[in-house]
């Protein structure tokens, strides 16, 4: 399961032929594979990294990006994961790359949910020379350094002397030391979470060199970005291929959301994102399309070859992967512990008839995108930033604010595109759908894939109908991040327990972790 950050439904080179040249890789695995061309996550980060681990829709786990320091970040622990489940069927699972779905215990980190081996890192964002973990509007500039946290983590304890090299190239390597030293008999799950092309904007010269230096800063430093990714995807293809183990394999990959294209407020590195939604509207931290239908293919030896080389049209959501790979290895995707605990039940669907060709028909019909979750402010409990989204058939229902619900051109950013956060208080640049509870923007998706068109006045009982499944949706909301409050006792934990080093920090057991 390769999961990259932040990339646009424009920046890859199934969507854009300029890219063909510079991310060879992913373009051979999509065409030889299936692209999943309606393929959902939640309009940023975490929520969508915890519905595709916990198997629930965001609103029944989490619609909030937490940072580390804040208990509640992330899935509950009393949850089950995708790769607990997979143990239960002898897997053996690794993970690498970013996690962002909780760090408060050590029951909360990747090795406490279920993997028996991680590297990477806990928070959003961070440096990708440096680890050092980003703060607010610092984190867009390429050249920060004003964190005072490392953020890099080794299964069960800092990865002191690690880090130091470019995030992507440090995980890709993990993954195939791992791959080669992997029991061929055993099965296993391998969850890659790449850095890129999340902020800041940061990639080796060698492969900013391959852009041409013409285009604006962000979009290059993007571009450049992708095409590293994609390089380490080959890496970790090829060890699977000679290792004799790729015949054997399903990798899905997508985006946890789409490309930002919102501007940063560091006043001293004004920019645009970097990322390309075309021609879909809006991006990151929106409903609209470009900001949840996320670029997403499956490839690999286990697909059918009756499948292969085929474009999948029905809709999957991203939290559909726990149930789909459950079924796979063979084990039942209900979740004792949650249910034992009073916690919302899986809400993932078996995707492997569709994928596989045995059916046509997704056997999902309808998406909660969001449940009165938090806008583009994320902040949790203001209910002026609430949004509300809905799929049903071939309509979306949208209520509140976003902003970034602009075109991007087929060629933007540019050095002339205006990337000052100014711009965007434009109304050009905001498009207002009513409120979270009384939605007022409706598309059909299907045939005005690109939102051009809002149906609100025209279909006043189909906006009804919607309303009404929200509203009875929103009985069953599970937000326990609504009110929690950043922990200030994660910092000094992380100053004297592990010297700088971001690390669980709640009720510790000295013997617990190592440092």
């Amino acid at each position: 399961m390769v999961v990259v950050d932040d990339v646009g439904w424009n920046n890859v080179p199934w969507h854009n032929k300029d890219l063909e040249a510079y991310m060879p890789v992913s373009k051979n695995l999509s065409a030889q594979g299936v692209e999943l061309d309606r393929h959902y996550a939640y309009l940023y980060c975490s929520p969508s990294r915890s519905s595709l681990l916990s198997g629930r829709l965001p609103f029944h786990v989490n619609q909030v990006n937490l940072k580390p320091e804040y208990a509640s970040s992330g899935i509950p622990e009393e949850m089950a994961t995708i790769p607990e489940k997979l143990k239960s069927a002898g897997y053996v699972t690794h993970a690498t790359g970013k996690w962002h779905c909780g760090a408060a215990t050590p029951r909360h980190t990747p090795h406490g949910r279920g993997f028996d081996t991680h590297l990477g890192y806990f928070d959003g964002a961070e440096d990708h020379f440096t680890q050092r973990q980003c703060i607010d509007a610092e984190c867009a500039q390429p050249d920060n350094i004003t964190s005072n946290f490392i953020d890099l983590w080794h299964t069960d304890r800092p990865a002191y002397g690690m880090n130091g090299t470019y995030g992507d190239s440090m995980y890709a390597n993990f993954v195939i030391e791992t791959l080669e030293e992997h029991p061929l008999e055993k099965p296993v799950f391998l969850y890659v979470a790449f850095q890129g092309n999340h902020a800041p904007l940061q990639a080796p010269e060698e492969y900013l060199s391959k852009f041409p230096q013409e285009w604006a800063h962000d979009r290059r430093a993007y571009a450049a970005m992708g095409a590293f990714w994609d390089m380490a995807l080959g890496r970790i293809v090829g060890t699977l291929q000679r290792r004799g183990m790729w015949e054997h394999t399903l990798l899905v990959l997508t985006s946890d959301n789409g490309g930002p294209v919102y501007p940063s407020s560091a006043p001293r590195y004004p920019h645009c994102g970097g990322a390309n939604n075309w021609p879909l509207l809006g991006g990151k931290a929106n409903n609209f399309e470009g900001g949840v239908r996320t670029a997403a293919f499956a490839s690999g030896g286990f697909l059918p070859h009756s499948v292969r080389g085929t474009k999948l049209e029905g809709y999957i959501h991203i939290g559909d992967w726990y149930a789909t790979l459950c079924d796979l290895a063979g084990v039942n995707p209900f979740d004792a512990r949650a249910a034992k605990a009073g916690l919302p039940a899986v809400d993932s669907i078996n995707m492997w008839p569709l994928l596989s060709g045995s059916t046509q028909v997704s056997p999902r019909n309808e998406i909660p995108l969001s449940v009165d979750g938090p806008g583009f402010h994320q902040k949790p409990g203001k209910s002026a930033d609430t949004v509300s989204a809905l799929i049903v058939g071939d309509y979306k229902l949208l209520g509140g604010i976003y902003v970034g619900t602009f075109r991007q051109a087929p060629q933007w950013p540019t050095k002339d595109s205006c990337c000052h956060s100014s711009c965007f208080l434009k109304p050009s640049f905001f498009q207002r759908c009513g409120t979270a509870s009384k939605p007022k923007c409706l598309y059909n998706i299907r045939q005005d894939p690109e939102e051009t068109v809002n149906l609100f006045e025209a279909e006043p009982a189909l906006v009804r109908n919607m309303t009404s499944r929200l509203e009875a949706l929103r009985q069953s909301l599970f937000f326990p991040q609504l009110h929690d409050k950043k922990n200030s006792t994660a910092y000094s934990i992380w100053q004297s327990r592990y010297r700088g080093w971001v690390g669980p920090w709640k009720d510790l057991d000295p013997a617990e972790i190592l440092i």
